[in-house]
């Protein structure tokens, strides 16, 4: 797998989430807003695939970055039901998923998270409809009282077979009603 440099930038990015985080605890200064909320979330982000799979059976430009829009409700202080759909690139080419998130951490200003749940591909450039499942972990980062980043890593695979599978990175900016 060859390393392009917008995954470069994803990790660059995700690490300096992390030691923004790290060091703004360390000094003590107070971060706004948790990752708790009351009532439903909405986001916007950009993703990219991290090698030729499942994107080669589908299209020759494998690096096109993904965009889209994920809604989400807490059902709990650590349970989180959440739907996403986006297209890749210039392609009429959309993914859907539905996801069960679950906060392993449920105080303090940074949610730690697991999700994972079916998804569907499909689009006239496709050349397919597809189930698909994923399974992913991220961070969920307070920058203001109701906005957030959101740095995520998921596994997908399609269902008919899970030998084609892949993995997507995203960072989302989200806002909380």
């Amino acid at each position: 797998m060859k390393i392009q440099r917008k995954h470069v930038l994803v990790a660059a990015l995700l690490i300096s989430a992390l030691g923004l985080t790290s060091a703004q605890a360390q000094e003590g200064a107070a971060i706004r807003g948790s990752y708790v909320s009351d009532g439903p979330q909405f986001e916007i982000f950009v993703s990219s695939f991290a090698s030729e799979i499942p994107t080669s059976r589908i299209l020759d430009s494998r690096y096109e970055p993904q965009f889209g829009l994920r809604g989400s409700f807490h059902l709990s202080n650590n349970w989180v039901l959440e739907g996403s759909v986006s297209r890749y690139g210039n392609y009429d080419v959309w993914f859907a998923d539905l996801s069960a998130k679950f906060y392993f951490k449920n105080r303090g200003r940074v949610g730690v998270y697991l999700l994972g749940g079916p998804g569907y591909l499909f689009g006239s450039d496709a050349g397919v409809d597809e189930a698909t499942v994923h399974l992913g972990l991220g961070l969920e980062i307070p920058i203001k009282d109701r906005f957030y980043l959101r740095p995520e890593v998921r596994g997908m695979a399609l269902m008919d077979d899970l030998s084609t599978s892949d993995a997507l990175f995203s960072l989302g900016v989200g806002w909380r009603l």
